[in-house]
């Protein structure tokens, strides 16, 4: 599960996270590493978006695991160790990201806002090279790796029920030889429930 979860929820190829990490400026640098480190969601992320509240939703700010390294205390709010963040629309195209963040910024993250200034997600210039190292990649709607999930007959309703809501693109069920009616089955249930 945790596998298949870095995969579809960290590599993006070139288009924009559209559900970054988020903590508002009231959040302190232990709920940032926390949030980076994926402690709690299972999620490691490069970068948390700051903004004002989660209602209004407005970039304020950004915190990389650099800004947590100083000598803060761990309960400093992050208004005092974010960096400002430098945004853009969230309808740039993939050559302007590159060029505002290897040339202008030199930074690594472009947070991306809608036209009321909220936040609308993120791109990352580890994002763009994947997607220049592998341009004829596998991917779905969301720019995200397309991945299979093998499922075994013993544990088979166990693991696609787990798998599942990670949003698996395809479920493969590994076995020696197709023609018993215990592995039509276990197909026709995968075909059904999901």
């Amino acid at each position: 599960v945790m596998d298949l979860r870095r995969v579809k929820r960290k590599v993006h190829m070139g288009k924009p996270i559209y559900d970054p990490a988020k903590l508002t400026q009231n959040h302190t640098k232990a709920d940032a590493i926390e949030t980076l480190e994926g402690i709690k969601s299972g999620r490691k992320v490069g970068s948390v978006i700051i903004v004002d509240s989660f209602e209004e939703n407005h970039v304020v700010g950004i915190v990389t695991p650099r800004d947590t390294k100083g000598d803060d205390p761990m309960d400093a709010p992050l208004s005092k160790i974010m960096s400002s963040a430098i945004t853009d629309s969230i309808d740039i195209s993939m050559e302007e990201a590159e060029s505002i963040l290897r040339n202008k910024l030199r930074k690594k993250q472009l947070p991306l806002v809608d036209d009321k200034g909220r936040c609308a997600g993120l791109i990352t210039l580890q994002d763009i090279d994947l997607m220049k190292h592998s341009p004829n990649a596998a991917i779905d709607s969301k720019s995200r790796l397309l991945v299979a999930v093998a499922l075994g007959l013993g544990d088979l309703i166990d693991r696609a029920e787990a798998l599942y809501p990670e949003q698996p693109d395809i479920f493969v069920l590994d076995i020696a030889h197709g023609g018993m009616q215990k592995h039509l089955n276990a197909i026709r249930y995968l075909k059904q429930k999901y």
